[in-house]
Order: C-alpha cells, then sequence, then structure tokens
C-alpha cells in the first residue's frame, strides 16, 4: 500500500511539474518587464497573448489528473495510519483539491486550460461540474463569464452580489449576522440549500441525454471503487461530507473575499469598476500557505489579476499580479494581507469587508433612537 502511495504522490507531482516546465517561458517574459514601462492599456495589448497554448490540448488535463491521483493517495494513506485526527486532515485536503478542481473548472470555462472550446467544457464537466453535483459547465460559465465579470458589484446584473442578498449578507448587519454569513454553507440554511441546489443541477440536465449519462458516469466512477471495496466509512469521510460541507464552505470564503463587494460602482467604466471592486491580497507564512492551497488555490489567490484578465491562464497570474503591482499604482491601493485577522497598515480580506458591512452598536442604538 505504501508503494502505491508514494506512486500516486510521485506521477501527481510529475504531471504539475509538467505543465509548470511546458509554461515557464511565458512566466520570464512576464516578469522582465521594467517597472513604469507600460500603462494600462499597453499591459492589456502584452497580455493577449497569455492563454492556452498549442499542446494545451494534451498538457491541460495533467493539473486535473494530479488532483485526483492525490485524492486517491489521501484516501489510501488515511486507511494505513487508520487514526481520526489523520483522517481530519485528510478531509480537509481534499476539499481543497476539491477547490483546486473548481478553479481549473472556472479556467476552463475562460478558455484557458485549453485551446479547444469543446475540451475546456469536457474537462469542466468531468473533472469537476458532474462529479461535485454542479451545474454543467455551460450554465456556468453563463453565470460567471457573461453575466458575473462585465457587471461586478452592479446590483441586479452580477450574481455574485445577488446570492449575498439572498441570504441577507448585507451592509448594517450586526457583527454576529456578518458572521453567520461569513459561515453560511455551515449553517442550517447552507446545508439546505447545497442539497437542494446538488438536486436541481441534476434534474437540469435530465432533458440532456448526453450530459446526464455523462454525470451518471462520473458519480458513477467516483463511488463504485468506495462501495466495491467496501470503503463505506471513507465514502462518507471522503467525498460525502466534504462535498457537503467543508468543499461548500472553503468555496463561499473565496467568493465572500474575492471583491470589495457593495462599493458604488454605478457610473463607472469597467477599467475604473475593477479598480474599486477589487483588491489584491497577500497570504504570507505558513498560514498563508494553507489559504493558497486550500481555499484559493490555482489562480484564485490572484483574483484581482484574474478580474481585470480573465483570459490568462492561471500559470502566468502570480507574474501579472507582479507586473501591475510594478506599473499600475492604483492596483496596489487597497492592498489586504491574509484572511481573517487585520494587521499592520493593511486590513484582511475580511477585516475589510467587515468594516463595510457591520453597523457598530453605538451607530445602530443611534439608528434606534
Amino acid at each position: 500500500m505504501f508503494n502505491i502511495i508514494v506512486y500516486l504522490v510521485t506521477t501527481a507531482t510529475a504531471l504539475s511539474v509538467v505543465d509548470y516546465i511546458y509554461h515557464f517561458p511565458e512566466v520570464v517574459k512576464i516578469n522582465k518587464v521594467p517597472s513604469h514601462s507600460m500603462t494600462s492599456k499597453e499591459i492589456y495589448h502584452f497580455l493577449k497573448s497569455f492563454r492556452a497554448k498549442k499542446y494545451d490540448n494534451l498538457i491541460g488535463v495533467l493539473p486535473m489528473m494530479s488532483n485526483v491521483l492525490l485524492c486517491i493517495a489521501s484516501v489510501l494513506a488515511a486507511k494505513v495510519v487508520n487514526h481520526l485526527a489523520f483522517d481530519l486532515l485528510c478531509m480537509l485536503f481534499i476539499a481543497g483539491r476539491f477547490r483546486s478542481l473548481e478553479e481549473l473548472g472556472h479556467m476552463a470555462i475562460h478558455g484557458s486550460v485549453s485551446p479547444s472550446e469543446k475540451l475546456n467544457f469536457f474537462l469542466a464537466n468531468v473533472f469537476f461540474q458532474f462529479p461535485l453535483f454542479k451545474p454543467n459547465s455551460l450554465v456556468r460559465r453563463q453565470r460567471h463569464c457573461v453575466e458575473h465579470h462585465p457587471n461586478v458589484n452592479l446590483k441586479g446584473l452580477d450574481p455574485g452580489l445577488q446570492d449575498f442578498y439572498d441570504i441577507g449578507f448585507v451592509p448594517n448587519i450586526s457583527e454576529r449576522a456578518f458572521w453567520a454569513g461569513v459561515f453560511y454553507p455551515l449553517t442550517p440554511s447552507g446545508i439546505k440549500t447545497r442539497l437542494k441546489g446538488c438536486l436541481n443541477n441534476v434534474l437540469m440536465d435530465v432533458k440532456n441525454l448526453k450530459w446526464l449519462t455523462l454525470r451518471l458516469f462520473c458519480v458513477t466512477a467516483v463511488i463504485a471503487p468506495y462501495l466495491y471495496y467496501g470503503m463505506y466509512y471513507e465514502l462518507v469521510m471522503f467525498y460525502l461530507l466534504p462535498l457537503i460541507f467543508i468543499f461548500p464552505q472553503f468555496y463561499w470564503l473565496s467568493q465572500v473575499v474575492e471583491h470589495r463587494w457593495f462599493i458604488n460602482v454605478i457610473g463607472k467604466d469597467r477599467l475604473e469598476r475593477e479598480m474599486s471592486s477589487g483588491r489584491p491580497t497577500d497570504y504570507p507564512g505558513i498560514i498563508g500557505l494553507f489559504w493558497k492551497t486550500h481555499l484559493f488555490p490555482i489562480g484564485d489567490s490572484y483574483h484581482m489579476a484574474h478580474s481585470l484578465f480573465p483570459h490568462v491562464r492561471w500559470n502566468y497570474l502570480p507574474a501579472v499580479d507582479r507586473l501591475l503591482k510594478r506599473n499600475l499604482p492604483d492596483y496596489s491601493e487597497r492592498i489586504s494581507v491574509g484572511l481573517f485577522l487585520r494587521g499592520g497598515d493593511h486590513p484582511s480580506a475580511l477585516s475589510d469587508l467587515r468594516e463595510q458591512m457591520v453597523v457598530s452598536r453605538q451607530k445602530a442604538e443611534t439608528q434606534i433612537n
């Protein structure tokens, strides 16, 4: 068993390294751009070509396969160690791989996993949308690429913003209501919403036999090995619990902090709206490494760079982030550091949002009187 685990981890690492090496020349090219040498328009034209490359029809799938292999290795490692504490760590790790697959699917619907649109949609469906009971990739593309990106923070147009209005996670709420909103997926209402959403996503594909068949095949491919080997505990611990509880919370946190929500952007053009709605966030240290690999993996910890240049492949986003910091002073104006706790001169991602949304007790009493 140990040899199999080592083989899986080694193979997963090798697949990721191949992807990294293939895209490294473009990273070097971005890093070579000097400070204060480009305007925003020049940067836009410079980054136009940093998309999926010729052989990404083959290489694009490798990071997805890598995450699947790591999930399998984690389940086998838990069987070997056979301790609840280790099981919980593996559950968190697997939920983080689900987030990585979600972000890879996100990049796929933007067209940056493969040069082929059909292959992008297929990979997103097979590796994430269908096995995790999400809507098919065409529905996701409509909501995210067509409705969200051009309309960030515009009430009535941005579906991401509407998610907050739907649960009452809006400005002028109490401290308790704020944190209840932050951890909404773990509340009874959040769990009910998740289960209902899973069912609706399956029913949505009933009229499309091809998608329904592929969805059933993907779910069966995940569940069948657990059932065949009698691993019922592992099925619950490493698939169902992350699927229903942990992954939704990880994903929700990424949505909560990806923009400076509820900022007034009416009347602003696209670039002005992005600059005021977004903020780069640095996640330093060991805890920051956990956030970047489990909550904000792939390109999600560079969300403002992605929001400004959604076509850019995730491999290049760290370099793009550095490029923007060197050349666009406005890009770093609202930078945050860390996730929960405000530190030093910069707010954390959540403290920044909290300051916009939570009504102080004194202000609340004034409003009542």
